[in-house]
This record gives C-alpha cells, structure tokens and sequence, in this order.
C-alpha cells in the first residue's frame, strides 16, 4: 500500500519528520496537493538517499515559528532561512517539526494529510524503508560471536541485528511485560528477548539460539498486518532469525550487548 492510498496516522508522521534529523531543508514548494520539502542529508546518506523529497500530501498548515514569537507563512521567505531539522512530536494537538536556524530552536506547525517521501531519483521509499535507511540509534544489539568468552575485538563475526528501542518498548506494552513482571506473573516464551536489560550483555549458547529462533517465529506469525509498528516487529524477527540460523549453521553463539 503506498503512504497516498489513505490517511496516515500522526504518530506515523512524527516519526517520519524525525528521521530527516540534521537534514537541511534546502527548498520548500507549494504543489497543486500540497507541499514539498527538498532534504538535504549530505554526509549522512550515500547516492541516491543524499537528497531526499518530503511531500506533505494536502497539506493544511505549515507555519515557521521562531524564538521571537514571529511567524512566517508565506514560502518565499523560508528561502531566507538556512533550516536544520531534528526530531518531530505532538504538542497541543499539533504536529511540531523541532529545527534550528542559526544556532537557535525554532519549530514548523504542520497539518497535513500524508507524508511521501522519494529519492533522488524520485523512488518512493516507504515508512518501513525510510525506518531502516535511518537507522536506529538506541537499542540492542545482536551479534555473531565466538565460542570463547574471552574479551578481544575479533571475536564478533558478521554484521549485528539491532533491536531498536522503540521495538522494544512496543513489544513490551503489547505483550504486558512490565504488568506481568510487577505482579510476579508467569513468563512468557517472549520474554526471553523483550525482558533483556538495555544496558546489560547476554551470551545465547546452542539451546537460547534454538529459543530465539522459536521466538522470532512467533513474532512472525503473530505481527501480521500491514501496521507500520507490525512491520517494524518483522523486520526484527527476519533479521535476528537470519543471523541465529547462521550462527546454528557456523557453530557459534549469538551475544546481545544493550546501549
């Protein structure tokens, strides 16, 4: 389904606005559906991800707020201004696209109906897409490891998973994690990977590495609509299933080192 089809939630679109962080809005455009926004993300993407378009799709309201309590509406003058974006959020009901210009915070109030956005070669890239170009950067990672448990650089193989926070953090409202751990409830097969500790190291030996496997499957079969945070969920379970069936396949164990 593409991001036009239907209204996009605006959950959905914050997280969208947020993953242009440090991008610089280098042009804004008033288009017969709504606006559109050219990023860009030089030393932050490679060809053809350096500039991005960000089309508002009906677009309603978008309105430059700076420190000084002045609003710009009209485009044209948002050509004077060199704008840095960062992360997006709700605040009174409305969408805010925090940014800085000239060293101090500013906001865009926007309203709008979609959010599409296209490379450089004007390919649309989805939310989950755009989710995995920009990366998550909190959360855990899983790698490939050697049977030793000795501490030395090189004994980590491939590349890692990561387990983005935010996946996390949903995982463990839908399956009650934090409900069932204060009431002392009985675990769950999931736990075995919603309940690792941030901030902690895990070693999975043959037996765990078989149990993720398990896990990733039931996430697989469970998470199965069209959801973006679906999406997102099964994205993780292909990837960390991928990597243990490797790890099964080359006889190493799998280590999971939280941020």
């Amino acid at each position: 389904m593409k991001t036009g089809d239907l209204g996009m939630d605006k959950r959905i679109q914050a997280e969208v606005l947020s993953g242009f962080s440090s991008g610089k809005i280098r042009d804004v455009k008033e288009t017969d559906n709504g606006i559109i926004l050219t990023i860009a993300m030089f030393g932050y993407f490679t060809y053809p991800y350096t500039v991005l378009k960000c089309d508002l799709i009906n677009c309603r309201e978008f309105l430059l707020e700076l420190e000084n309590d002045v609003c710009i509406k009209d485009l044209q003058e948002f050509q004077l201004y060199e704008i840095e974006m960062q992360d997006a959020e709700f605040r009174n009901s409305k969408l805010i696209l925090n940014c800085i210009i000239k060293g101090e915070l500013s906001s865009i109030l926007i309203e709008t109906e979609n959010i599409m956005v296209y490379d450089e070669l004007n390919n649309e890239i989805s939310p989950l897409d755009f989710y995995i170009l920009t990366g998550a950067s909190n959360g855990i990672d899983f790698y490939i490891r050697e049977k030793t448990k000795k501490r030395t650089n090189s004994r980590y193989t491939g590349k890692s998973v990561k387990f983005a926070e935010d996946v996390l953090g949903d995982l463990r409202k839908r399956e009650q994690y934090w409900a069932r751990y204060e009431q002392k409830g009985p675990k769950k097969p999931v736990d075995l990977v919603i309940g690792l500790d941030e901030y902690g190291v895990k070693i999975f030996y043959e037996q765990e590495i078989k149990q993720l496997i398990n896990f990733c499957d039931g996430l697989l079969n469970t998470y199965i609509t069209d959801d973006l945070d679906d999406q997102k969920i099964r994205y993780f379970a292909e990837e960390l299933k991928k990597l243990c069936e490797t790890a099964v396949l080359n006889n190493k164990w799998v280590e999971a080192i939280g941020d």
